[in-house]
């Protein structure tokens, strides 16, 4: 007990001379004083002034309370400082950087002041630091770094360190931005919109906790990726020798921007879902790839000369000629599955080369699909679509007759297997997919090729601007009710299905009666429309108040008579009911089956998924405030109802689009699947 007392007085024994004459500093008796905050090129930093502000060196000791506290700190720092060297920063300065309790501190003083001498208050409330994005043109994007605070959001404030701002003679807590706070003013700029994933996953890997406001995309965090290994041809020297480095890359961030920058996380925007995904990287083990690489190479220059060899600084490679041909023709093939290759173009001296295929497409129209013949032209020779697929899924390159190895872009082969159905030369594609076959052929191509069905979709584009005349109802539609209407008629008149995805209460069923309106009492088909059972009464109730001319059956209940229905234009029904009946509703024919809530298909495996495709009907259509709630199979079974030819099986969607999209963030199946689902939205 007597040892441990002795210590405790030892370690907090007063460490200097009560008299201040040695230290330079003067006694103020007591004099008001004030913490001033100041900023340099490091950073915010603290000093003692006056009234006037004229700086001050004040004993600690006439002084009580918080000041006191402070004062004292700051008298040990100043001491820790004058043993310090330090290149950088100045000795003579107490920086908030280093110290950040002086700012727990500061809060609770009545003389804490900015520059000017005016009193800075501590808010009880937090803010937040955010990287608001905005379109400058179609071409460039401007960060700008913004404070959201309880009353305000604004761009007038400073960076104190990692976890407090000032803005108006206010500090606020934020959370903490980390140690490298100071990079993120580096963030308010204007970029290129091509560069919007690099510099979001330069913002994330540098600052730990920031907030981002683009349109109205969502920021998720999503589990830890592994970067692919990468192999990167730099040049051929004029003797032929091959400099090739072993990296790695991201499918959005190439290997000189992994090398180049220390990027932890990897920001990807999803523009289908409207999320950014975050994030961590995990790197592939750079040694393990350039061990494979350095033992393929020792066993390619067996039986060549001992000067046809190799030599190895850090992770690049220089191949001498002879070796080099050999790598390239007898490895390549089999590295290409695993290993992702950037300047491919550089290697055409030893006869591989990449190459950009011209397609080539006579189609005539079928039922649902164009069918005809398809080409794809490499390097002047003209070779079957399906030849070439072939060919690439062996071995992830195409030989041409003058022994040319031509390599193609593995996202453009993937397009072309999304697109692309059929056998040996004959092939077919989906009506829905001829925006993306527009963009591989030539435009004149396009329009000779696709004329009908190019003016269908550009109809879509003309739609805010068509006059046409409306179905008389008792009410008048708004503004939106009219653009939705004209949607809903186009595609009636194209026989396309559609999903009227508006929020509730914005007038769905109104837009839905009007094109009933539209189609009665000159069609004699009956029109089937399934709800759930709690929107029975309100589409009656709106059948009667908008256009009481139409006729209707409710078909429910232990009561219900298909043939009296049958006698009606519509025929209003429940799920439940058209999942019990479907037997008996399957052998009818309907002009319409519209789905109410059509999320409520959203699980092909349920019966009443299974039920709907089992109706036969002209037109489909759906309305739903939530077509899609968590999962891009739910967008599946919407479109299997509504144009059941858009996608094919399950199979082909899942192999295509939902396990590319979901699992590897395939961001050109996700823009594929926009372009083709989009317009029917």
């Amino acid at each position: 007990m007597i040892e441990t007392e002795i210590k405790l007085f030892s370690k907090l024994k007063r460490q200097r001379s009560i008299i201040l004459k040695n230290r330079g500093l003067k006694s103020s008796h007591g004099n008001p004083i004030f913490f001033q905050i100041n900023f340099d090129n490091i950073g915010a930093y603290l000093k003692v002034v006056d009234g006037n502000g004229k700086k001050q060196e004040p004993a600690f000791e006439h002084y009580s309370g918080i000041t006191r506290k402070i004062l004292k700190s700051l008298d040990d720092l100043f001491q820790k400082n004058s043993f310090r060297i330090d290149w950088e920063t100045t000795n003579d300065r107490i920086y908030l950087s280093e110290n950040s309790f002086l700012l727990e501190w500061l809060a609770r003083c009545d003389n804490f002041v900015d520059k000017e001498l005016k009193l800075i208050q501590a808010s009880k409330e937090s803010a937040e630091l955010i990287i608001d994005i905005k379109e400058e043109n179609k071409n460039f994007l401007s960060f700008k770094l913004m404070l959201l605070s309880p009353n305000q959001f604004t761009g007038n404030f400073q960076i104190l360190n990692q976890d407090h701002v000032l803005a108006d003679h206010k500090l606020f807590k934020i959370k903490n931005i980390g140690a490298n706070y100071k990079e993120i003013q580096l963030f308010n700029a204007k970029i290129p919109q091509k560069d919007l994933e690099k510099c979001l996953s330069l913002l994330f890997s540098v600052i730990d906790e920031i907030s981002i406001h683009y349109k109205n995309y969502k920021v998720i965090n999503s589990p830890p990726i592994h970067t692919r290994p990468t192999l990167i041809f730099e040049q051929v020297d004029p003797d032929h020798s091959l400099y090739l480095r072993v990296s790695h890359s991201l499918p959005e961030l190439d290997a000189n921007f992994l090398d180049s920058f220390e990027v932890t996380k990897a920001a990807t925007v999803n523009d289908l879902k409207q999320k950014i995904i975050v994030s961590d990287i995990i790197n592939t083990e750079l040694i393990k790839n350039f061990n494979e690489i350095n033992r393929l190479l020792k066993k390619n220059q067996k039986g060549l000369k001992s000067e046809n060899g190799f030599f190895a600084e850090d992770n690049l490679f220089v191949i001498e000629s002879a070796l080099a041909d050999k790598f390239i023709h007898g490895e390549l093939g089999n590295l290409i599955s695993r290993f992702a290759f950037l300047g491919a173009e550089k290697i055409e001296p030893f006869k591989v080369k990449a190459v950009t295929p011209k397609l080539n497409l006579q189609l005539s129209h079928g039922l649902d699909f164009l069918e005809g013949e398809a080409t794809l032209e490499i390097e002047g020779q003209q070779i079957p679509l399906f030849d070439v697929l072939n060919q690439y899924n062996k071995n992830s390159y195409i030989a041409l007759n003058n022994n040319v190895h031509a390599i193609i872009n593995p996202n453009y082969i993937k397009k072309l297997q999304r697109i692309f159905k059929g056998r040996k030369t004959k092939v077919k594609i989906s009506f829905f997919d001829l925006p993306i076959v527009e963009e591989l052929i030539d435009e004149k191509v396009a329009k000779k090729t696709f004329q009908h069905s190019r003016e269908i979709f550009l109809g879509f584009n003309k739609l805010k601007s068509k006059r046409m005349k409306y179905p008389k109802l008792k009410t008048n539609l708004r503004n939106y009710q009219k653009q939705g209407y004209k949607w809903i008629d186009y595609l009636h008149k194209h026989k396309l299905g559609g999903c009227l995805a508006d929020d509730m209460g914005l007038g769905k069923t109104v837009q839905a009666i009007a094109l009933m309106a539209s189609i009665y009492p000159k069609q004699d088909l009956s029109s089937l429309i399934i709800m759930p059972k709690t929107l029975l009464f309100n589409w009656e109730n709106e059948i009667n108040k908008f256009k009481p001319e139409l006729s209707y059956y409710i078909y429910h209940g232990t009561k219900r008579n298909l043939k009296d229905a049958l006698n009606k234009n519509l025929i209003l029904t429940t799920y439940a009911m058209a999942r019990n009946d479907i037997q008996l509703l399957s052998e009818k024919t309907f002009y319409y089956v519209i789905l109410d809530e059509s999320q409520h298909i959203k699980n092909i495996n349920s019966r009443i998924s299974k039920a709907v495709m089992l109706l036969n009907a002209e037109h489909r259509l759906a309305l739903s405030g939530t077509p899609i709630e968590n999962h891009l199979g739910e967008l599946y079974a919407l479109f299997r109802f509504l144009n059941p030819a858009m996608f094919g099986s399950i199979r082909d969607f899942n192999k295509n689009y939902l396990l590319p999209i979901q699992k590897e963030d395939d961001k050109g199946a996700a823009n594929e699947l926009k372009k083709k689902s989009i317009p029917l939205f």
